[in-house]
């Protein structure tokens, strides 16, 4: 009888079983964190003393190692002395700093069968995911009174107040304040009425609602140039078109429409000579 209690509980495990897969709510891809990291997850089966692991990889790495043998756990990671919760039994180190990660999550079953791994990227401690700018591209030109279409991404909710436009080059600089909005494709026209002619660097800057560091997106050679406006010239060479001023134009141009519709002859079209 013993033995065949004993074959039917290991027969119950088979040898090629695995541990099933974690979830893990948070932390979560693309999102940002400050001085604490939201730490939740849910692990469908008991797991083995020791086994449960979570892996920060970045420009450094932090490993932790879980104390409790919960199935649901949810705590605030203090990034500065990880061990203040009593529910870590290690890290190495006992901090995360500040940077961009990818995070893993393993454990292993009670019977300590292989281990699942779930794993999210782009969790950003201590920093501002950096937006992005769609449109305009480099190298192109605006005229002051049409503005400039810009098409944006901001990937987190912003800080109220903090999301802005700037042009700017060695001698202007000007800044346009942009709603508070998250998302992918947002669209605003830039007003720089008031820029002056010239070549600038367009930047998109904003910080999360966490108060994050700015994090920023830049294009350069961003062209500001106002339209010249010609009008036509007579000289002994031909015709020719020259830039004068609205002042200069308007006085002549009335008093030849006056004579022209005295003498009955229309108005003068110009044509290339040859």
């Amino acid at each position: 009888m013993f033995f065949t209690g004993l074959i039917v509980a290991l027969s119950s495990h088979s040898v090629w079983a695995v541990t099933t897969p974690p979830t893990l709510t948070s932390p979560a891809a693309n999102t940002s964190y400050n001085s604490t990291v939201a730490l939740s997850y849910s692990l469908p089966q008991a797991p083995f003393p020791g086994s449960v692991r979570i892996t920060f990889t970045g420009e450094s790495s932090t490993i932790i190692v879980m104390q409790t043998s919960d199935t649901d756990v949810s705590l605030d990671l203090d990034t500065s002395n990880l061990l203040s919760s009593i529910l870590i039994l290690s890290a190495t180190p006992n901090t995360i700093p500040d940077g961009i990660y990818d995070v893993s999550f393993s454990y292993q079953n009670s019977f300590a069968d292989p281990a699942a791994t779930v794993s999210v990227e782009n969790v950003y401690v201590g920093l501002t995911p950096p937006p992005a700018i769609t449109s305009p591209i480099a190298a192109t030109s605006f005229a002051p009174v049409d503005g400039i279409p810009l098409v944006y991404s901001l990937p987190v909710e912003p800080l109220s107040g903090s999301v802005q436009a700037r042009l700017s080059n060695d001698e202007h600089s000007y800044t346009v304040d942009l709603p508070d909005t998250v998302g992918d494709d947002l669209a605003e026209t830039l007003d720089i009425s008031s820029a002056a002619d010239g070549t600038y660097t367009l930047t998109l800057a904003y910080q999360d609602a966490l108060g994050n560091p700015e994090a920023t997106d830049s294009i350069e050679g961003i062209i500001v140039s106002t339209p010249v406006v010609s009008t036509p010239s007579s000289s002994s060479s031909g015709c020719q078109l020259q830039q004068q001023s609205s002042s200069e134009i308007a006085p002549f141009y009335l008093m030849g429409l006056m004579l022209l519709n005295t003498m009955g002859l229309g108005f003068l079209r110009f044509r290339r000579e040859k």
